[in-house]
């Protein structure tokens, strides 16, 4: 059924756009920051971006909440829309996409210490398991 909603969590707070770009692609979806209104037949919201799948807009996008640090350029994100015929799991989708994300940021941080990732996997938990090393 179609209903207009804003969600956010803890883990979409201080995200880092480049990041966010690769969980939104691993996810099947893109987002455009050119798009500044999302909209059906049931309802709009302002948006800072919309998403975008198979070359078409979705009623779906974020809202962006910039850092007031200006030495952080890193936003919270909100996801804004109408999950209605998307495609998306409404009650599932902002903890699959925090979840991608903070891979994500765990690789890069890892990376950026040195270590190796060697795997990453899914358990049967749908846990995700990433095993790097490094050489001391």
């Amino acid at each position: 059924m179609s209903c207009w909603r804003r969600y956010s969590c803890d883990v979409l707070k201080n995200v880092d756009k480049d990041l966010l770009h690769e969980a939104c692609k691993e996810l099947g979806f893109n987002y455009d920051e050119s798009i500044k209104e999302v909209s059906n037949t049931w309802g709009e919201d302002k948006v800072d971006a919309g998403f975008i799948r198979d070359g078409k807009e979705l009623p779906l996008g974020f809202i962006f909440e910039k850092n007031p640090d200006p030495f952080n350029n890193k936003v919270s994100v909100t996801v804004a829309g109408d999950f209605w015929s998307t495609g998306f799991n409404e009650a599932t989708f902002v903890d699959t996409l925090s979840q991608i994300y903070q891979k994500h940021n765990v690789i890069t941080q890892l990376e950026a210490n040195g270590f190796i990732v060697n795997s990453i996997e899914t358990n049967a938990e749908d846990e995700i398991e990433i095993e790097a090393y490094a050489y001391a």
